[in-house]
């Protein structure tokens, strides 16, 4: 019986690690959750297939429920060319050099934006510009009209 209860213990701590829930792991194996939870509480007697299924579900072998000395993954001390430190090192550096990548296309498009606003800020000085010539002939236009209509009425 002790046995079983590391291979519960164990599948308990695979599921929890991949945040798996007991609805999750039910539905993957066609049963109920209450049905999965007796049995990874020990409630219920665990057949070959099912560790099988389980496993195949955790992605792990079915021999690595057995095995209690591989499984302290939270507590893994930091010593030098451990398995999971090097795993850890190398999604530092891919996630490092997909930060890279990713703050020069940002750079890129920054500098896009800013020409586009320069180029906007130069069209609406064209557009003002044009704009006061038009109503600066207007006036201009305006005032000739009323000089006109002034010598046209006679003095009182």
């Amino acid at each position: 019986m002790q046995i079983m209860n590391e291979v519960c213990s164990n599948i308990k701590k695979y599921r929890e690690c991949r945040r798996y829930t007991h609805e999750y792991m039910a539905k993957q194996m066609g049963i109920t959750q209450p049905a999965y939870t007796r049995m990874e509480n020990g409630q219920t007697r665990i057949t070959l297939p099912r560790l099988s299924e389980i496993a195949e579900i955790l992605g792990i072998e079915p021999a690595a429920l057995f095995n209690t000395s591989k499984l302290v993954i939270q507590t893994q001390t930091n010593q030098e060319g451990a398995y999971g430190n090097g795993y850890i090192e190398n999604l530092h550096i891919e996630n490092r050099e997909t930060t890279a990548t990713h703050n020069q296309t940002l750079m890129k498009e920054i500098e896009c934006l800013k020409a586009e606003v320069k180029n906007l800020h130069i069209e609406n000085k064209e557009t003002v510009d044009m704009v006061k010539q038009m109503f600066m002939k207007e006036i201009i236009n305006l005032k000739a009209e009323i000089s006109s209509l002034k010598m046209n009425i006679p003095p009182q």
